[in-house]
């Protein structure tokens, strides 16, 4: 997050990724730098600025003493000459290490003939002019000195200005590494008073507890380097919980002792949650935090530091996460800390973290929707996850949902369930299209050169619907077997896009995806995309009753059965559909679980995909089966071979939906656990084929009818017309084809006979043509 100002002199506010990315794309900053590039300098004084060293409290004048320091700065290099693009490049090429690790972002400036570089703190403790030199320095560069103070304005530029942008680590916060003095004078002063509040607090210092100086290697050990915990009370808790055992597992789950150069840093990290359950008191923070080898002085400043700055409302997630398993039996779960619900309501299913988020969010007749949005978002974030279903095969979690109301009924739920869940993923994205567009630019620029520049490898898996099919092949390619990921607010805009005869095509990938089946296509033309692909590829899509009949006009091309359809409910008269805020722990828990799914259900550090992640579920699985079989029978009882049809994909999508939810629940073995999800999958189930019936299911029947008793029809009712009397009523008919026990309704036997001239109607009911004849 950095600051921002609508124009120079207006009050502060900040922006995180997605508020940076819409001044940049926006058309009033391109059109008022190209004024600047042409000379006109009142017009820089109307562009938007942001402050990449600090962030500002909401409407705070702009000055270092109201200056928090995000952890980077700036280096500002004027009168480049010739290509600024070229000149960054060279800049790159000296030092690549530097670049890759600490770039932030790097764009022309809106003259067009400077260049600013945004890099990260090195974490050591000097001041923004001192980390400039240093890296110019290294560079070998001269610079604008006089970007030293942390308030210092940088004019805003189009997106195409920028030569990098690295959304992972501007979403990182870096606030730790670097001091402004004065603005930690100006937080001083003001919290004086608070501070001789807490003066007479305990701070007595007990013998450390033998757990704690065990795991960091305390005086029991006699290893003094790794920094055991003098200080630790053992009888000190927090909700029945030892401090020291809390403290052990937070240590052990955020990657255990720190080495000598991350010390400081990680017991920074440490502090700034373990504040959460100390009042925020420093002294008590103090008395419970890890030495790790550092000295009692150096240990007390990082908890003052930690203790400084902005806070939520709610514990965070991964320190309530250790405190819920400590203090709660396996088969329970204490919603204490959170703040919120053990159930939604009596009629829903158990819910799983996220699912229960947003549905709790909801309106009660949206919930169903809501949990259907979220399975092609989770399952996208879930892509490595795999389990055997009944028929032996491994599963992946492949759906596709369509979000169906009538016009202003609320389908735009959805954008916010999609930006917030699929952040990690649309934040890579953005860096990838970068590399790409970087690409683009240097084959314009390099298009007369005999060596043109190598593509560059990306992943881009969030897509437009409406993409082509060869490059969907070729995006399908490069990612490696993760899930792309398309969502569409109007089906229509799929329907025209298909117009030009690619709907075929479409049609047969979106089949494909369902079950992870290969889609190819193979050309002569070199200038043409040709492969063979498994297609991994999860959709969300929300359109009107007649846009979703317009896409979906076929129920018997097999595509149909694989989507869960998600009927809004009805807004007739009714009042505007109200959803919820969640409150910041639901936001911060959501958030990281995704971000968590993501780095280990999709994609490694590097960006090499995750090993698969195999669930056993045999336990869900005769659930399952369980379920199938009750819906056989009702389908025999009903002569209804919709129900038979469908009652297939709909387990699947059941067992599906139960894969991600038993993941959720951290695969706890427990009854508890496996009972809820059994339930949640079965709802999923019904949902699917409820909705699949009222939609598709008179059509298909009365297609199986016309289809797959042809035959029977033809030969059984000849058999039934010579058996009539010359003249018949309609009740004669039903008598006999209950006697032959013959399930054809009425109505297609006698139009199947008038069609065929072999009956004609009269005012008592039919008449044999054929005798008619013999009359005459």
């Amino acid at each position: 997050m950095i600051g921002y100002f609508k124009t120079v002199g207006a009050p502060a506010s900040n922006l995180d990724y997605e508020g940076v990315q819409t001044i940049v794309h926006a058309e009033h900053v391109k059109n008022l730098c190209s004024q600047v590039a042409a000379g006109d300098k009142e017009a820089k004084r109307r562009l938007p600025a942001f402050t990449w060293q600090a962030t500002f409290e909401e409407g705070a004048p702009r000055s270092n003493k109201n200056a928090r320091p995000t952890g980077m700065f700036i280096i500002d290099i004027d009168h480049v000459e010739g290509s600024v693009r070229d000149y960054y490049e060279s800049l790159r090429k000296r030092d690549v290490e530097l670049f890759q690790e600490r770039l932030v972002a790097a764009h022309v400036t809106p003259s067009q003939h400077g260049l600013r570089l945004v890099f990260i703190c090195d974490g050591e403790d000097t001041t923004l002019a001192e980390q400039q030199r240093r890296v110019a320095q290294r560079l070998g560069i001269a610079y604008d000195e006089v970007t030293k103070d942390f308030a210092r304005l940088s004019f805003a530029v189009p997106m195409d200005y920028f030569l990098a942008f690295d959304a992972m680590k501007f979403a990182t916060d870096y606030s730790h590494l670097i001091k402004n003095t004065e603005y930690e004078e100006t937080i001083g002063k003001n919290a004086s008073g608070s501070a001789a509040a807490t003066a007479g607090a305990d701070n007595t210092k007990p013998e450390a507890d033998t757990h704690t100086a065990s795991l960091f290697g305390g005086p029991e050990s006699g290893d003094k380097a790794q920094g055991g915990n003098d200080s630790t009370d053992a009888t000190m808790e927090f909700k029945g919980i030892k401090y020291a055992d809390i403290v052990a597992q937070l240590v052990a789950q955020t990657g255990g002792v720190p080495v000598e150069g991350e010390r400081n840093v990680r017991l920074y990290n440490l502090c700034r949650k373990l504040r959460y359950i100390c009042d925020f008191n420093t002294d008590k923070l103090f008395a419970i935090a890890p030495r790790f080898g550092l000295s009692e002085t150096e240990v007390r400043g990082v908890c003052e530091s930690a203790n400084k700055g902005g806070r939520t409302g709610k514990i965070p997630y991964d320190l309530w996460k250790i405190v819920e398993d400590l203090s709660a039996p396996a088969d329970e779960a204490d919603d204490s800390l959170r703040g919120g619900e053990a159930d939604i309501d009596s009629t829903f299913p158990p819910l799983p973290p996220i699912f229960k988020q947003y549905a709790k969010s909801a309106p009660a007749d949206f919930r169903p929707a809501v949990v259907c949005a979220l399975l092609p978002v989770l399952g996208t974030l879930c892509s490595r996850l795999r389990a055997e279903y009944l028929d032996g095969e491994k599963h992946a979690p492949n759906f596709q949902t369509v979000i169906e109301g009538p016009q202003a009924s609320g389908k735009s739920f959805t954008r916010r369930i999609v930006d917030e869940c699929m952040r990690p993923v649309i934040l890579h994205d953005a860096q990838e299209r970068l590399k790409e567009q970087a690409y683009i630019e240097a084959c314009r620029q390099n298009k007369n050169a005999k060596k043109q520049p190598d593509e560059p490898q990306t992943v881009v898996r969030v897509i437009p619907a409406s993409i082509s099919i060869a490059k969907l092949l070729k995006r399908l390619t490069s990612s490696s077997g993760l899930h792309l990921f398309s969502y569409l607010e109007e089906l229509d805009t799929l329907t025209k896009s298909n117009r030009a005869g690619a709907w075929s095509q479409k049609s047969d990938i979106y089949r494909n995806a369902y079950d992870n089946a290969f889609y190819g296509q193979d050309y002569m033309s070199e200038n043409s995309f040709s492969a063979l692909v498994q297609v991994y590829y999860n959709l969300l899509l929300c359109g009107t009753p007649n846009a979703v009949s317009r896409f979906y006009n076929d129920p018997e091309d097999g595509l149909v059965s694989r989507v869960l359809f998600a009927q809004l409910p009805s807004q007739f008269g009714a009042e505007m559909p109200k959803f919820k805020k969640m409150t910041n722990f639901e936001k911060k828990m959501v958030t990281d679980r995704c971000n968590a799914l993501n780095n280990t259900l999709c994609v490694n550090s590097d960006d090499t995909p995750c090993a698969e992640h195999e669930l056993e579920l045999d336990w869900l699985n005769r659930r399952m089966d369980k379920w199938l079989e009750r819906q056989r029978i009702q389908a025999v009882k009903e002569n209804n071979y919709a129900r038979d049809i469908f009652r297939r994909r709909a387990a699947v999508n059941g067992f599906r939906a139960g894969m991600i939810a038993f993941y959720l629940y951290d695969e706890k073995a427990t009854k508890k656990v496996h009972a809820d999800v059994e339930e949640f999958a079965t709802w999923v189930a019904d949902y699917c084929l409820y909705n699949l019936l009222m939609k598709f299911g008179e059509s298909v029947n009365e297609q199986a009818t016309t289809t797959e008793q042809k035959e029977y029809v033809r030969v059984r009712n000849r058999s039934i017309f010579d058996e009539l009397g010359d003249s018949f009523t309609k009740e004669d008919l039903y008598a006999l084809i209950a006697k032959r026990c013959i399930k054809t309704p009425v109505r297609h036997i006698l139009s199947s006979w008038r069609k065929a001239d072999l009956i004609d109607v009269t005012e008592n009911g039919y008449l044999k043509i054929n005798c008619v004849d013999s009359l005459n």
